[in-house]
């Protein structure tokens, strides 16, 4: 009789262990609703992602591999208003300017998927349910816009002027996705990307 009532027991036992599982698991499986409080969380993640920096202005980033434990602070934004919020980190309190860098991560096909990082970027807002980016300085500025698609972060505009030194004397080109265009054309193109956007600011990560 002793036996059987141990072996009831540890039945007993082993049913109340499984049972007390099953929320645990479910409780860390990522979602759209708390993907970014995971990312937040740790400090782990290493991520190999599509760079930006101060001089490239080429449409071609480049990949460089950017450590988590490294961004200091965040903003979490939903850009396209879709209901599924995107995160942003940055390693220093605006991630811009000299050593500054920021990373761009979104919720895509049930994982936190790091899209883009921009270093030395000298300004960073939203406009028209978009992210744009600005790399400038004395002779060129360089603006990104980027959309968010099915979880993606698309670039759907690469806006640029530079001074052409080639030739005897200096001249200014303007160029949007790679075409020439006219300094009257490339006006309105800032207005419409940049001008009168929100700059995102950041919090620290507690």
């Amino acid at each position: 009789m002793k036996k059987k009532w141990i072996i009831i027991l540890f039945a007993i036992t082993a049913l109340f262990g499984m049972t007390q599982l099953v929320p645990t698991k479910a409780a860390t499986k990522m979602t759209g609703k708390n993907w970014y409080k995971k990312v937040l969380a740790s400090k782990k993640g290493i991520y190999k992602v599509k760079t930006y920096d101060a001089h490239n202005m080429s449409s071609k980033a480049k990949y460089t591999t950017k450590y988590r434990k490294n961004y200091k602070y965040y903003k979490v934004i939903d850009i396209n208003k879709d209901g599924v919020k995107e995160l942003i980190l940055t390693n220093t309190k605006k991630g811009t300017f000299y050593k500054g860098s920021i990373l761009v991560l979104t919720y895509s096909k049930g994982k936190a998927k790091a899209q883009y990082c921009f270093d030395e970027a000298r300004g960073i807002r939203i406009k028209n349910k978009m992210l744009h980016m600005n790399h400038y300085g004395s002779d060129f500025t360089a603006i990104r816009s980027y959309k968010v698609s099915k979880g993606n972060l698309a670039n759907t505009s690469f806006l640029k002027y530079y001074y052409d030194r080639s030739g005897n004397s200096a001249v200014q080109k303007y160029y949007h996705n790679s075409k020439r265009i006219s300094f009257d054309t490339y006006q309105k193109m800032v207005d419409k990307h940049w001008n009168d956007g929100i700059d995102i600011t950041f919090s620290k990560i507690k």
